[in-house]
């Protein structure tokens, strides 16, 4: 990769080799015995290391494509963890030199310590637990409503359809090639739901057959990007 586009043209999947999808052993794998096969997509074999650097980047080409993204100078999202980790360090590249986290004052002082160490400017909001979106409270709403101001722009992870279609033009393809389509089960921890929403729909259309199955975390298990039951009504998918 050369010339000025050159970490862009490194962070397009396309530009790239198939994210590795590597079988557990059979110590790993409590129904090898009865057949099973379980298959894990090392999404951290990324270039940002995260699952989430896909939606980022989708929704910043998406946003480029259709102009929304001349004349800003700012962006800035609802996330205390890798959509606005991987925001911050890609929006550069689009010629965007500041974003702003609106964090939660429940965030973790070692996420904070990230976002800052690759320049985000963090605001942290005190919010209702699972806050309804349209709460003028709520994170979410503070970060569209300041993203509508002129030179700044909200990505809105939690409504914006670039968010799945980054897996469905990047991930799920991978994955049907990987398994010769013989894949009859994908799982995946639903947290904005993009990457099971845009690989299940994509499976789905492959095959009928093939089963999507969410998987939420309970209540006050401090799983970080998973969300629980309650906290997915902040999602508009």
């Amino acid at each position: 990769f050369t010339g000025a586009k050159a970490v862009k043209d490194f962070l397009d999947p396309d530009n790239g080799p198939m994210i590795p999808l590597v079988e557990l052993p059979d110590h790993c794998n409590p129904f090898r015995k009865d057949g099973v096969r379980i298959y894990a997509k090392l999404m951290n074999m990324l270039p940002l290391a995260n699952v989430k650097s896909l939606p980022a980047l989708n929704m910043l080409l998406e946003a480029e494509e259709s102009g929304g993204l001349k004349k800003v100078h700012t962006l800035i999202e609802n996330s205390s963890g890798n959509t606005v980790f991987s925001l911050a360090t890609i929006a550069r590249l689009f010629g965007i030199e500041k974003t702003k986290a609106i964090v939660s004052h429940e965030v973790t002082w070692g996420k904070l310590q990230l976002l800052r160490l690759f320049g985000t400017q963090i605001l942290v909001n005190e919010e209702p637990i699972c806050p309804d979106p349209s709460d003028k409270e709520s994170g979410i709403y503070k970060a569209k409503q300041k993203g509508k101001s002129k030179g700044w722009f909200n990505p809105g992870q939690y409504d914006n359809e670039a968010n799945p279609r980054a897996h469905a033009k990047w991930t799920a393809p991978q994955i049907w090639k990987q398994t010769e389509g013989k894949i009859s089960v994908f799982c995946a921890g639903v947290g904005t739901t993009g990457t099971i929403l845009g690989v299940g729909e994509y499976l789905k259309k492959k095959s009928k057959k093939v089963m999507v199955v969410g998987v939420a975390r309970s209540p006050n298990n401090p799983v970080p990007g998973v969300r629980t039951p309650n906290l997915l009504r902040e999602i508009a998918f």
